[in-house]
């Protein structure tokens, strides 16, 4: 029973706390319902076998630890996954809007933390065209960078990188 509601848990939140909470209830009426009368000598036949039911109770309680294991594992390696696939879509995007390589935004970011033409292949052509009379077009491709970063896609935070 533990183990279908650590399931749902990972599937859908509200559903399991809905099973977590019908789960007793319905345990309970089972044994409301069911047509047998409680014996005393029934206890002591439980007390003699309870060696037994705590090795049943640990064996249970492993197979729990290891489902919780491999569900904790396979949801951070989806979350990693997906965060890389935004992180690249982000970075293509911007790559769109600015003109750039991938590449050298990635490389721009990794040098500071931010997206400022500091690094990448481009960085010595910009250079050039602000130190020489270029400077309309470099003043361009800033203002294309510059405008993108204050306009960030809806929904997108944390780091580019």
């Amino acid at each position: 029973m533990v183990g279908a509601v650590r399931i749902l848990a990972y599937w859908t939140e509200d559903l399991s706390r809905d099973v977590a909470k019908m789960l007793p209830f319905a345990v309970l009426g089972v044994f409301l319902v069911g047509s047998t009368s409680i014996q005393w000598n029934e206890f002591a036949t439980l007390l003699n076998s309870l060696p037994e039911l705590a090795g049943s109770f640990l064996s249970s309680l492993v197979l729990l630890a290891i489902l919780e294991t491999l569900f904790r594992i396979t949801t951070t390696l989806s979350r990693i996954r997906s965060k890389r696939w935004k992180r690249k879509r982000l970075q293509k995007e911007i790559s769109k809007k600015t003109g750039r390589k991938v590449a050298d935004i990635r490389q721009d970011i990794r040098d500071d933390g931010s997206l400022n033409l500091s690094a990448g292949s481009d960085v010595e052509e910009m250079q050039e065209a602000v130190e020489g009379g270029g400077r309309r077009a470099a003043r361009g491709r800033l203002g294309r960078c510059a405008g993108f970063l204050t306009e960030r896609p809806a929904g997108v935070t944390g780091r580019l990188v």
